[in-house]
């Protein structure tokens, strides 16, 4: 199974997130579309712009940490 990573700057990251509808606030936290904060499924904490991945196909948005990424990995092989 091969996958592709692509790295984002910080300003085409908040495009994108902007684009899927989420917002960032003044402190760098990702906000849902009902303007909270966004949490991980996997850390269940809240979810920075500088730590965020956004994974294709399932509209996750996650904190990028090399666990999260396993996990996300495991639970989601064909994505």
């Amino acid at each position: 199974m091969d996958k592709e990573v692509l790295v984002l700057s910080r300003e085409d990251k908040k495009i994108l997130l902007g684009i899927l509808d989420y917002d960032v606030d003044e402190q760098g936290f990702v906000l849902s579309t009902d303007k909270t904060p966004t949490i991980c499924p996997f850390t269940n904490k809240p979810v920075k712009l500088d730590d965020a991945s956004l994974m294709p196909g399932s509209l996750i948005v996650m904190n990028t940490t090399p666990v999260t990424l396993s996990e996300y990995f495991y639970q989601y092989p064909d994505d």
